[in-house]
């Protein structure tokens, strides 16, 4: 199943059985491996030099 939002779109795993009924059994999301966040630590040079 493929949900539709604002940013694009989004893949969603369901399993179900009719039997009896409706039952949802499972659901999940696929999803990619993407960067989040990149970030630079700066070290004052007296901690290296002494």
């Amino acid at each position: 199943m493929v949900l539709e939002h604002a940013s694009g779109t989004i893949d969603v795993l369901v399993e179900y059985s009719t039997e009896g009924g409706f039952t949802l059994e499972a659901a999940g999301l696929l999803r990619t491996a993407r960067k989040l966040a990149e970030g630079r630590v700066f070290v004052p040079r007296s901690v290296w030099i002494p």
